[in-house]
């Protein structure tokens, strides 16, 4: 049986418009001329034999046959778009888009990005460096790594890692006047505060930090603050202050040889970093290979370049 198909562009251009309900904003999405769109639901109409809009001076009105056949557009349009989505050489395209927070890009995945990529040279990782909500299955992102206390509903959920944190500061403020030779000594100190954390009350800070170290004579909310973690471990590097920070992203710097970590004394951070993903999102090999890839990472030390150099290892968790 031979299928008579409505003219497709003419389905384009009024799924378009009776979204809008105006042909002029259907023209603007579809990068074309009121006028072209007119014309084209005019060929509809007449494909059809029935009027899909109630024309008016003040602009357009679907009619109950274009209302009811809007919907199925819609629903046709959304599922061809889906289906050529997943139908375009599933691994030939070889872009991988990860979601994840600005400190945890800069100071953890970025700099580990070269591994993956002398591994699968054919995949190309885009970084999306974001705080907000991430809905999987609407936008075009293949995983996130998020920084919470897990149970995040919908998508399959990994613990990354595990964070605890310390204080770190440049070598140079182990010298000097008032070395920071114990915790006390944080009271001679700049102390360098984060700012914007969305779960900041369980998560540790310098008052749960020095609890932990038994100081209670120092004033731990004085200090700048921050909005990114990744600015506060800048500003410790550069030797203007002392962070608490997070193991995950400072072992780079440890390793190097940028900061240092004065005292033996861990915490548990209070939020721990999770891969998310869909369900089926592992079908796909190219996201399999980054979450096999990125799990495998997370226990090595990191490495000063593509060329392999191992750098100090850094404190165990």
């Amino acid at each position: 049986m031979t299928r008579r198909l409505p003219p497709l562009n003419a389905v384009r251009a009024f799924e378009s418009a009776g979204r809008h309900e105006s042909f002029k904003r259907a023209a603007g999405e579809l990068n074309v001329t009121a006028s072209a769109v007119s014309q084209q639901v005019q060929l509809l109409e007449d494909f059809l034999g029935v009027a899909l809009f109630e024309r008016h001076p003040r602009g357009l009105r679907l009619t109950t046959q274009g209302r009811t056949y809007l919907s199925a557009a819609s629903t046709a349009l959304d599922q061809l778009i889906d289906a050529t989505r997943r139908a375009r050489a599933p691994d030939a395209n070889k872009v991988l888009t990860v979601s994840t927070t600005a400190s945890f890009a800069t100071q953890w995945l970025v700099p580990r990005l070269w591994a993956f990529g002398r591994h699968y040279p054919d995949i190309d990782v885009r970084v999306s460096a974001s705080d907000r909500h991430v809905d999987l299955a609407a936008e075009d992102v293949d995983l996130a790594i998020r920084h919470g206390r897990g149970g995040y509903r919908g998508v399959e959920t990994e613990l990354l890692i595990e964070d605890r944190m310390t204080p770190v500061c440049s070598p140079s403020l182990l010298q000097g006047r008032h070395p920071l030779k114990n915790p006390e000594d944080l009271r001679y100190q700049t102390l360098l505060h984060l700012d914007a954390w969305p779960l900041d009350e369980l998560l540790a800070d310098w008052s749960s930090w020095c609890a932990a170290a038994g100081v209670s004579d120092i004033d731990t909310a004085r200090g700048p603050r921050f909005s990114e973690k990744y600015l506060t471990i800048q500003e410790a590097v550069a030797g203007r202050g002392v962070t608490l920070a997070p193991l995950s992203l400072v072992a780079e710097e440890l390793a190097a040889g940028r900061l240092v970590a004065p005292f033996d004394l861990w915490i548990p951070a209070g939020a721990n970093y999770y891969l998310l993903y869909l369900p089926e999102a592992l079908d796909k090999s190219k996201v399999r290979a980054f979450r096999d890839w990125i799990v495998a990472a997370r226990d090595e030390a990191p490495q000063n370049d593509s060329h392999g150099a191992a750098s100090a290892v850094v404190p165990s968790r």
